[in-house]
């Protein structure tokens, strides 16, 4: 049988003892995270019709679902890292993420910010202050060292450098970090909902997001704050009534947390506006 098959039939028969086998065993065989993720929700998800919510059976499935999933090494999960990208690419990526999350509506034609590591140097690429961030450039990037001193460019670094940098010193496993400004995330937090795991997808990524209160954009206070909770592991950090922080070995990880943080909070929001409470998928009686 398929790999992705039989994780999927394991869990609809409760052998529990095979999934991280199993979980392996497909990363092996070249399967994405998000693939092996998939068929452990199909499996769930047949587990939920034979048998009523709560019951031990479902609960024992979620239990090890759990285990499987933390199993998982997020590397594998984006295994583009930027570390390993050559430094006139990395402008290129650069510019293209500022599009991407300009389109999402995640960042504003002035808001937001983006910055990368440039390989083996203490060194980043961090987008310009006051232009719009759809029509970028690689020439309007500016290079500036972990100290904040210009390197190269003829714009303003963004005035969030302080904060970029700060992550940076604190993250040595960092290559990418993104401040968009997710509209729904923080209307969740506004409303005074948490942001807690709503797919499967959701624990893999996101892990558990720190969450900020209102510090002065650009300031050493946030910096400060930002840069205490990325020495603790955060890849998320919501700045309330200012935006979102998203940490990444690359730019496609900063940017996957920075997306999936959105589409999260619309499914927590819209589950509340239904009159649903629960925030995961698997399982109907975890808080």
């Amino acid at each position: 049988m398929e790999v992705l098959e039989e994780i999927t039939r394991t869990i609809i028969e409760l052998r529990f003892d095979r999934i991280r086998e199993l979980c392996t065993k497909a990363l092996g065989c070249g399967h994405q995270p998000m693939d092996i993720v998939e068929a452990m929700r199909k499996g769930m998800e047949e587990v939920g019709k034979k048998y009523k919510k709560g019951n031990s059976e479902e609960k024992l499935a979620d239990t090890a679902v759990n285990d499987a999933v933390k199993g998982i090494e997020i590397e594998k999960l984006v295994p583009i890292n930027t570390s390993n990208v050559p430094a006139k690419k990395l402008k290129q990526e650069i510019v293209k993420t500022a599009k991407a999350l300009y389109e999402k509506g995640l960042i504003t034609v002035l808001g937001g910010n983006i910055s990368a590591r440039i390989p083996k140097r203490e060194e980043i690429w961090i987008t310009p202050s006051r232009l719009c961030k759809s029509e970028l450039r690689e020439g309007d990037l500016v290079k500036i060292d972990l100290n904040g001193n210009i390197l190269e460019g003829k714009q303003k670094p963004s005035v969030e450098k302080l904060m970029h940098i700060h992550i940076y010193k604190a993250r040595p496993d960092a290559h990418a970090v993104i401040h968009a400004h997710n509209p729904l995330t923080l209307a969740l937090i506004t409303a005074g909902l948490p942001l807690e795991p709503a797919t499967v997808e959701a624990e893999v990524l996101l892990g558990k997001p720190e969450v900020l209160p209102p510090l002065a954009p650009g300031s050493e206070e946030l910096a400060d704050a930002v840069e205490k909770a990325a020495s603790e592991g955060a890849k998320l950090i919501i700045l309330e009534k200012h935006g979102v922080v998203g940490i990444g070995r690359s730019l496609l990880e900063a940017r996957a947390v920075v997306e999936l943080a959105e589409d999260i909070s619309k499914i927590i929001l819209i589950s509340h506006l239904l009159g649903n409470r629960n925030k995961s998928i698997l399982s109907s009686k975890r808080r």
